[in-house]
């Protein structure tokens, strides 16, 4: 029958598909395509550091907002200065952070380029990170105590925020100016660690990623930067998130400026299986040449129900995308069931913890029932343990008994007979036996047996 790809769940990936009210479809390709098509307010927005303050000089942390903390002279001339630079800009607002130090480089910003103080808008959820008892603590003491890394997006500093709350605390604030203006050019003045942690939101990079722009894209003191934004799916630690409901809240518009919603449909699973042989490399965004390279695969290995799921889906796709077969050849072994016949179920314990038969015979053993058994050619086993005592002890055991006894006598041995040139007939047999082995290896692995 056809593959139907679509299923009605929630628990899986969103179909990137967005439709019309009038029914036509649209169907994206990539992140960037849907930073491309969402319904945007069309404002731009900027974000500045604040100058340099007392407290920078000192090298402490203030997180008060009422106290004394003020832009030193160089400060104030280098808030100035980077005004100057986006004189072209235009500013229609200037939202800051409540604090001294951030509202005073609001002021020189907006008397620099002319914008009426009144249109400075303080918003709390732009200021400085709750230190909690920490306020007023030395920035050494600070890292030493509180390094950045991963655990500080969910710890706090014995009472203070997280770096997760101040991100949501600072997006929060970034989608409500996208929600009530439009067509506008906004400058947000903040601090260093919730600057990092907004651009880190509109992003949606996750901890990790964020902790790697820490070093190269930590604001300066008193720079202004664009800070490009467009609606992505993100969770509520504003992380990409290509799930739903996360993509089903936006809305994607055309070249003409209809709206698009998208399908509530998902993908069914196998799409994203039979993904895999291009997928792993990222393809098409990376690894283009590697994957044209390694394509098709040389060979896949599975048990046998996978002829009419993964196999055939990954050819389904290969064939659909790339008009070839997805691997060239397949192995594949059959399905083991319990000493009786029935199949291994966990609720009915029919069978032996592996791990109490590689204690018991080894590893070796296990390996040599399983390789040796009808199940190497697709048929099914009925997995016994007295079948891997009996490898041990007729082969495993054997191989062991040889190395001990030559383990006995190596110490004798002069390590310059080569026993390619040996004439001993005992040699040449076991010689002429492991070249039969390599003959015989080589066929079978040739032929994928």
């Amino acid at each position: 029958p056809d593959w139907t790809i679509s299923r009605n769940r929630f628990w899986a990936s969103p179909l990137p598909i967005w439709k019309s009210k009038e029914g036509k479809v649209m169907v994206v390709g990539s992140l960037d395509e849907i930073k491309k098509r969402v319904k945007k307010s069309g404002n731009a927005y900027f974000v500045m550091r604040h100058g340099e303050a007392d407290t920078n000089v000192q090298e402490v942390l203030n997180s008060d907002p009422n106290a004394e903390v003020h832009l030193t002279e160089k400060g104030k001339k280098d808030v100035e200065a980077s005004a100057k630079k986006f004189a072209d800009e235009e500013f229609d607002l200037i939202v800051s952070s409540p604090f001294k130090r951030t509202h005073e480089s609001a002021e020189i910003v907006a008397k620099t380029l002319g914008i009426p103080k009144e249109d400075i808008v303080l918003d709390k959820r732009f200021g400085e990170v709750d230190l909690g008892p920490n306020n007023g603590i030395s920035l050494a003491d600070w890292r030493r105590k509180f390094p950045v890394t991963i655990e500080r997006f969910h710890t706090s500093p014995w009472g203070g925020e997280n770096d997760t709350e101040v991100k949501q605390r600072m997006m929060a604030g970034l989608l409500d100016l996208e929600k009530n203006h439009t067509g506008k050019k906004i400058l947000i003045i903040s601090h260093g660690t919730p600057i990092w942690l907004l651009v880190a939101g509109t992003k949606g990079l996750s901890k990790e990623e964020a902790l790697a722009i820490y070093g190269d894209d930590y604001p300066s003191k008193g720079a202004i930067r664009e800070l490009p934004f467009a609606p992505i799916p993100v969770n509520g630690e504003y992380e990409l998130d290509l799930h739903r409901p996360y993509t089903d809240s936006l809305v994607l518009l055309d070249d003409e400026g209809v709206e698009y919603t998208r399908i509530p449909e998902v993908v069914d699973c196998w799409v994203e299986s039979g993904s895999m042989p291009f997928a792993e490399y990222h393809y098409p965004f990376e690894n283009k040449e590697e994957f044209e390279k390694r394509a098709p695969g040389d060979f896949i290995a599975e048990y046998i129900a996978q002829t009419r799921t993964w196999f055939y889906y990954m050819h389904a796709m290969g064939v659909t995308l790339f008009d070839r077969l997805a691997f060239e050849n397949v192995v594949v072994t059959g399905t083991i069931g319990a000493a009786d016949g029935q199949k291994i179920s966990k609720s009915k314990k029919n069978y032996t913890d592996p791990l109490e038969l590689i204690d018991q015979y080894g590893s070796d053993a296990v390996r040599l029932y399983l390789m040796s058994s009808p199940i190497m050619q697709g048929e099914d086993l009925r997995f016994r343990d007295e079948d891997v005592r009996d490898a041990h002890n007729r082969v495993i055991g054997i191989l062991w008994n040889t190395f001990k006894f030559f383990d006995l006598y190596q110490k004798e041995y002069d390590v310059k007979t080569e026993a390619r040139t040996s004439t001993h007939v005992l040699d040449r047999w076991i010689l002429a036996r492991l070249d039969e082995l390599i003959v015989a290896m080589t066929a079978t692995m040739d032929a994928y047996d």
